[in-house]
């Protein structure tokens, strides 16, 4: 049939031999076009890929394979076909069969070169994915025995006792093949892989054994010092090391217990104490307010009045001050978590801030995001933690200054700046100025109790936030950051 197609495009001939030749270049030169620009896109760097680059490479090439498969015995079908009125269907048909595998071989070479290009071949592909999980498999294995060794030989008594198992295993292999080799090969060769096998599930379990202390010490490191290692359970080198671990887990717990009991009793002290404090003190406040209301026509007496008042209510709020470090500092808080617009918690702040502000002299510049910006915490607490801010700013900053707000998001967090220049010099670092009692003027001629910062910082913690305080000259800064949801 082949002969019967050439007769009839015999007529042709000669456009064939200039067709083909220019074809077979033009062919080249747009295959090399496609190698060097497939993969790129307009206003894109690197490698573009999709996620048909993505099908492994051997489920396409399969494909391909069936396509052209199919594409043979159309040919072979329509080329068993001799009936002259069938011949253009015929013809049709070959192209259209030649055009199909031609295509799916196109789309197949493009897909190939992009992901060489993309450097994905491996991760695009069943075989690469089988190598590099062996290769991975291989090299982790490779490094936990290179870690058991180190580990295992870091005595000289270890060292010296696996050469001697290195040395009786090769003994014993010369003296198998050497004694049983001669009257029976196969046997030899059973022999000496048992004897092969033993050796390496002694070594498995050591392995084995080196992986059992490496994670629990990786949980001693996460905090986890309540589980222990069953020293019965590895292999005798690593008896003593267990031993040693568990000693120091148990010394890691009791002193964790005693610090959180510590803390516990501290915590109800200051409770208690505080408590006892407020009955006597409320009726101090209330005995006051009755003093007032007499007609008391001394003036220096009514100034005692006044600076018993005073005293009395920032009495009360260091006690308040008290109890809530406590409780923030020791976690014992229950939190309310909700979705919070934080620029208006702050607008919400600076307002209640307002007249202390205008008493200073202090002005308050903002620079908010124009879209809302949502947290999780608790709105009562984070409402403390800037009005704790504010606070510290209302009493220490420079009179007729600045106080510079700044809410600013990148990625997914969220962080709010405040700053302002202090009155006085900052001559204490800023893990100080963090402590509790501790304030920047530390002639303490201001009222406070040095509690402020200290428990917006606990406060801002235990709403997973970050709490950070910068000082430079005379410039004070708090940044607050937290996940923006």
């Amino acid at each position: 049939m082949a002969l019967e197609i050439l007769d009839k495009t015999a007529k042709n001939e000669n456009l064939i031999y200039f067709a083909l030749p220019i074809s077979s270049v033009m062919v080249i030169i747009i295959s090399a076009y496609l190698v060097m620009s497939v993969g790129h896109t307009k206003g894109k760097e690197g490698i573009d890929i999709n996620d048909f680059d993505k099908v492994p490479f051997e489920i396409l090439f399969v494909i391909v394979m069936i396509i052209t498969w199919i594409g043979f015995i159309v040919v072979e079908t329509f080329g068993e076909t001799r009936m002259e009125e069938y011949y253009k269907l015929m013809l049709s048909g070959i192209i259209t069969a030649y055009f199909v595998v031609y295509t799916a071989a196109i789309i197949l070479i493009t897909t190939f070169v992009k992901r060489i290009k993309a450097k994905v071949l491996m991760k695009t592909s069943i075989t690469g994915k089988v190598t590099l999980w062996i290769w991975e498999f291989t090299r982790k294995t490779v490094n936990k025995i290179d870690n058991a060794l180190k580990l295992f030989t870091a005595s000289r008594k270890n060292a010296t006792k696996l050469i001697l198992l290195i040395a009786v295993y090769i003994l014993v292999m010369l003296i198998t093949l050497g004694i049983i080799g001669p009257f029976s090969p196969f046997f030899a060769i059973i022999s000496c892989l048992a004897i092969t096998a033993y050796a390496l599930n002694q070594i498995v379990k050591r392995i084995n054994s080196f992986e059992t202390v490496e994670k629990h010490l990786k949980e001693m490191y996460e905090g986890n010092n309540s589980d222990k290692i069953e020293v019965e359970s590895l292999t005798p080198e690593f008896h003593n090391m267990a031993g040693y671990i568990n000693d120091i887990s148990n010394g890691f717990e009791s002193a964790i217990e005693e610090g959180i009991k510590s803390e516990k009793m501290k915590t109800e002290l200051i409770t208690n104490v505080s408590h006892d404090i407020k009955t006597p003190l409320t009726s101090i406040i209330n005995y006051v307010d009755l003093l007032k209301q007499e007609n008391i026509e001394n003036e220096k007496a009514k100034e005692y009045i006044e600076i018993l008042e005073a005293k009395s209510h920032r009495l009360k709020r260091l006690t308040e001050d008290l109890v809530e470090a406590s409780k923030a500092s020791s976690g014992n808080l229950k939190l309310n978590l909700e979705k919070i617009n934080i620029a208006e918690l702050i607008n919400q702040t600076t307002g209640e801030f307002e007249d202390k502000f205008k008493e200073s002299g202090l002005e308050v510049v903002t620079k908010l995001p124009q879209d809302e910006v949502y947290i999780e915490a608790d709105s009562r607490y984070m409402f403390r933690v800037i009005e704790n801010i504010f606070s510290n700013i209302s009493k220490y900053a420079a009179k007729n200054s600045r106080v510079y707000i700044d809410i600013m998001t990148y990625g997914d967090k969220v962080s709010i700046s405040i700053k302002n220049i202090s009155a006085e010099k900052l001559n204490i670092s800023p893990e100080e100025l963090m402590q509790r009692f501790v304030r920047g003027d530390r002639s303490r001629t201001t009222e406070g109790s040095g509690l402020g910062l200290s428990i917006s910082k606990d406060l801002t913690e235990l709403q997973k936030g970050k709490f950070e305080i910068q000082i430079d000259g005379d410039l004070f800064k708090v940044e607050l950051e937290f996940e923006m949801i």
